[in-house]
């Protein structure tokens, strides 16, 4: 006979998408209907950011996918329940700039890899500027411009910057 270990990783998932599976069958049933979305948001949001704290505490890998279902589920969430209307033209630079993020994080969790510091001043420098831009503080034309001619440079400092962590 098989004994289920609740600490084994794919027993807790399978677990978690059987109790979500029922609640959404409930709720297509109207067994169990509420506006429950917000709620959902807000437990993912939650368990990312536990996991996110857990892996950096940890100094383990993997820290890019967790800040970025931490992102979303936030954005989510907040859009959900009405505590902000961001206006769905923003999701480019946010996503940009929230992947820069992922990249601090990940930085932050393992300081030798000082070298995604590059990308994510690049990402959060490029999401910053389209995002201004979109909210019309800046030009649009001078945005693109900008960021189309000088991207390489992305490219060049992070090439130098993984030259120098490997020395």
């Amino acid at each position: 006979m098989t004994r289920f270990d609740f600490r084994h990783p794919p027993v807790i998932w399978g677990s978690v998408l059987i109790l979500i599976g029922a609640l959404l069958f409930l709720h297509r049933l109207d067994v169990l209907p509420f506006g429950w979305w917000g709620t959902v948001w807000g437990a993912i949001a939650l368990a990312a950011l536990l996991a996110i704290i857990r892996r950096v505490k940890e100094k383990k890998d993997g820290t890019f996918w967790w800040v970025m279902l931490f992102g979303f589920a936030l954005y989510k969430f907040a859009r959900t329940t009405g505590w902000v209307d961001v206006p769905v033209w923003y999701g480019f630079p946010l996503m940009l700039i929230l992947a820069g993020l992922a990249f601090v994080v990940m930085v932050a969790a393992r300081p030798k890899a000082w070298h995604l510091a590059v990308p994510a001043l690049c990402l959060i420098g490029a999401g910053t500027a389209m995002l201004l831009a979109e909210m019309g503080t800046v030009e649009y034309d001078v945005v693109r411009n900008a960021i189309s001619d000088y991207w390489p440079v992305a490219i060049i400092a992070y090439g130098g910057a993984l030259l120098l962590s490997r020395s």
